[in-house]
């Protein structure tokens, strides 16, 4: 069974480096102090300050391990959002395909109802041809000699 490390929360995250100055801080005014006051308590206090800071130290540790795994799961989400982006593209890519489509099948359209016209005007011309010819078959009836 392993055991695996705690990940620092936000908060921990944030104030640590505030907490770790403080702390740093006062054992140094303190020890400084004690050290001047009392030597024999010295050797005690100095115990305690390594003590902290070692303590300091795994807690910079655990921000560290915290840090490398936000890095690797910022990578993995770089990864996928580049993934969905291709995806994404794919889809722009089909739509500019079916409006291509449509414009063809409006340009159709305008070209069926143009040949439609086009068929009637054909109609009337050759219904004006017929007349013609009706009249000019008339036309040649009273000229042939009896």
């Amino acid at each position: 069974m392993s055991v695996q490390p705690r990940q620092p929360t936000v908060r921990e995250v944030v104030s640590a480096p505030i907490d770790i100055a403080a702390g740093i801080v006062t054992e140094v005014v303190s020890t400084t102090a004690t050290i001047v006051l009392a030597p024999a308590r010295a050797v005690a206090i100095v115990g305690t300050a390594i003590t902290r800071l070692q303590r300091t130290l795994d807690h910079l540790d655990d921000m560290a391990d915290g840090v490398t795994a936000m890095e690797r799961e910022m990578r993995g989400m770089r990864a996928d959002l580049a993934e969905v982006i291709g995806e994404l593209e794919g889809i722009r890519d089909l739509n500019t395909r079916l409006h291509l489509i449509g414009d063809s099948v409006v340009d159709m359209n305008d070209g069926v109802k143009t040949m439609g016209a086009s068929v009637d005007s054909l109609n009337t011309s050759i219904d004006n041809i017929d007349a013609l010819a009706a009249k000019f078959a008339r036309f040649g009836g009273r000229r042939k000699p009896a």
